[in-house]
Order: C-alpha cells, then sequence, then structure tokens
C-alpha cells in the first residue's frame, strides 16, 4: 500500500513516494523507506509498491545475484583467453586490464629529447582480446526480473499483484532510464513518467495535466509532492501517507550518474503549505455548485 512517482526529465530520472506503511492484518500504520539503492557505488534506485517483506527480500537478493553472475562471467572469460593460447596469469592479467579503467598520461608529460631513458627490459604486450562475457545493462535487468519473478511465485497464489517495482538507472544509454517491472519479471520502459501503488490513480488528478519533460527536475518533483498530498488529503486514501517527521521521499539519477536521496529546504513550512492548499481544494469541491438535472415532461 503506497504510492510511488517515477518520471523522466531532461535531467535525469527521480522516484518520489509517500512514506507510510498499512499492515492490512492489523490495519496499523508504521512509516518506512520505500525507495532504496541496493548496490554500493552503481546508479540503481528501485522503488517497490505491494509487500513490504518481498521488497526487503529482493534489496538483500539482488547484490548477490549480480555478484554471482560477475563472478562467473570472470570465470568464463579467464577460461576463454587460456584456451586461446595464453597462460593463466596472463589471462588474469588481461582480464584486469580490460577491467580497470586505465587512466591517461597528460601529454605535458613527455620527456624531454635530452633526457635518458632507463634500460629495461619491455615487457611483452599482449594483444587486446575480446572477451565473449560481458556483464551487461541488460543482463542486469534480466536479474531483476528474474529476482523479482522468483521470490513473488508463492505470494501470486495468495493475491494478485503481490510486488511491483519502478527502477532507475544509468546504464546503456547515454542518460539514465527509467524501468517497470510486474511481479511476473515483465519490463516496460517508461518514457514519460509512472505511477505504482494504491495511490497511483489519483495521481492524474495534477501530474497527468502538469507533466512536461522539458521542466526542470525540482518542479516536477513539487509536482508528485502535490499529487501524494491530493490522494491523503483529497481522495482521503488512508493507504497513502506522511507526517513532518517522515516526509515524502526523493532519489534521483542524474544524467551524469551522481544519484541519491534528497532533502529540501524548509521542507516542513512547505509541506504545511501544501496541506492549506489541499483544504482549500476540498472546500472549493464541497462549494461547487451544479446545475440540477431536469425530468423531460411526458
Amino acid at each position: 500500500m503506497t504510492l510511488i512517482i517515477g518520471f523522466v526529465c531532461t535531467e535525469g530520472v527521480a522516484l518520489v513516494s509517500d512514506s507510510k506503511v498499512l499492515d492490512l492484518e492489523t490495519g496499523e500504520s508504521d512509516w518506512a523507506h520505500k525507495i532504496l539503492t541496493p548496490i554500493t557505488n552503481m546508479p540503481f534506485i528501485v522503488g517497490a509498491a505491494g509487500f513490504s517483506d518481498l521488497f526487503r527480500q529482493f534489496s538483500r537478493e539482488i547484490p548477490e545475484v549480480v555478484t554471482k553472475r560477475v563472478n562467473e562471467y570472470r570465470i568464463y572469460n579467464i577460461r576463454a583467453l587460456i584456451e586461446s593460447g595464453l597462460t593463466r596469469n596472463q589471462a588474469i592479467e588481461h582480464l584486469t586490464k580490460i577491467e580497470t579503467p586505465q587512466v591517461e598520461k597528460s601529454t605535458q608529460q613527455s620527456i624531454s629529447l635530452n633526457e635518458r631513458k632507463k634500460t629495461s627490459k619491455p615487457k611483452k604486450e599482449v594483444a587486446v582480446i575480446p572477451l565473449p562475457y560481458t556483464y551487461t545493462y541488460q543482463s542486469f535487468i534480466q536479474d531483476c526480473k528474474d529476482t523479482i519473478g522468483k521470490i513473488t511465485e508463492q505470494a501470486r497464489t495468495m493475491v494478485a499483484n503481490p510486488l511491483d517495482v519502478l527502477i532507475g538507472l544509468k546504464g546503456a544509454y547515454p542518460f539514465p532510464s527509467l524501468h517497470y517491472v510486474n511481479c511476473l519479471g515483465q519490463e516496460r520502459i517508461i518514457d514519460k513518467y509512472y505511477a505504482i501503488g494504491h495511490g497511483a490513480p489519483h495521481v492524474k488528478q495534477f501530474f497527468e495535466h502538469l507533466y512536461d519533460p522539458q521542466k526542470s527536475m525540482l518542479e516536477l518533483i513539487s509536482y508528485a509532492f502535490y499529487a501524494i498530498a491530493y490522494a491523503k488529503f483529497v481522495a482521503e486514501d488512508n493507504t497513502v501517507g506522511y507526517d513532518e517527521q517522515h516526509p515524502p521521499e526523493v532519489v534521483i539519477v542524474e544524467n551524469n550518474g551522481n544519484y541519491g536521496r534528497i532533502r529540501f529546504d524548509r521542507e516542513t513550512e512547505y509541506l504545511l503549505n501544501l496541506e492549506q492548499e489541499m483544504e482549500l481544494i476540498k472546500k472549493s469541491i464541497k462549494n461547487t455548485k451544479f446545475p440540477i438535472l431536469a425530468v423531460t415532461p411526458k
């Protein structure tokens, strides 16, 4: 039970969520982070709607799945390099050179013509050999899909959609991309925006009409805050919420690969003003005068 809005804009990708967690069995509510960055030093953000225990399981398992797959590919590549004629040590050294980014030397550090070079036996350079196995952006997405499909298999026998996620990451494309994955592991690339969770139908009230990918990320985040506030205060959706200590959270991936959670100046005041605006909207709806229909005379 939640509301998460993901969108694409010229500055990158953002996920915006409420912070309320509702226990459907007891009716009690709590607060939690719904957008995580599970893999260290990787611009990968994921937000989930559905069973929180399944989301936590996904967040625990996906780093292990990625590490295992990368190590498997490394072993396969070493084996292929050995079969091409290299020794095991040469294969490992060659693979390490390819995996480790080489720092370019400055052209201003060239050796003077009068400087004598050190006489040392030059190392025999090994020609670059293409690696047959590469863990790609698509490999990673596939691992996410497979992991979600596996961990929700049993839960799908009890409810229709126990977990669906929004994923933002900087991968093969020049700019960050946004992906939706349902509980079956079926994926869709999102070109504009997408909302998941019980409160998703309310998003169209604001975001649908105001969204424009050319607008700044901060402006679009503000619209997402409005949509969450609308679901909470106007639509009175009990599954969506936040408070002063647990405000809506925002996690972004910028075009340059920077990513992480962001907070805002005078956030408490902003949310208070937002709540007051929602009260005005409620009053406006209640005070709306509609012409009454008349029955056609017989």
